[in-house]
């Protein structure tokens, strides 16, 4: 969440100059090259945060099959081990 503020943060201050640089130009052609400045700073950023929330989800998937991937082993392996007998069982055996 933090990275995707700073991100868009980022991106607001960038159009906000690119406004400022499109009003200050003395021609078409420079408003037009400050806004194609722009984009494609956006372009830029949002591919790099896009890598970087891939790389978090993969990470965090990662770390989730770590902590629940031996619980449900383990639950497999008592499932798959025989029933204990209780002591009236025994009893009734012997």
């Amino acid at each position: 969440m933090r990275r995707n503020t700073e991100a868009f943060t980022e991106l607001a201050d960038a159009r906000i100059a690119s406004f400022r640089e499109m009003r200050e130009s003395k021609t078409f052609n420079q408003a037009f090259e400050a806004n194609l400045a722009f984009e494609e700073k956006v372009r830029e950023e949002l591919w790099s945060l896009q890598e970087a929330n891939t790389k978090s989800w993969e990470t965090l998937v990662d770390d989730l099959k770590a902590i629940y991937t031996p619980a449900k082993q383990a639950k497999k392996a008592a499932k798959a081990k025989a029933p204990v007998k209780t002591a009236a069982q025994a009893k009734e055996a012997a």
